[in-house]
């Protein structure tokens, strides 16, 4: 979702029944090594055809 959507974080947060925005940056973070916004910013300026 956080390369097809605009939604704001906070929201996909919200979908996937986060209890709030910290948690899923924490979780993301830990998996990806990045925060949801770094991930989105990247996938912006290199997207993955």
């Amino acid at each position: 979702m956080l390369t097809t959507s605009t939604d704001p974080i906070k929201q996909i947060a919200w979908d996937y029944q986060f209890s709030d925005t910290s948690f899923l940056c924490r979780y993301f973070k830990q998996h990806t090594g990045q925060t949801p916004q770094q991930f989105r910013i990247s996938q912006a300026e290199h997207p993955l055809i």
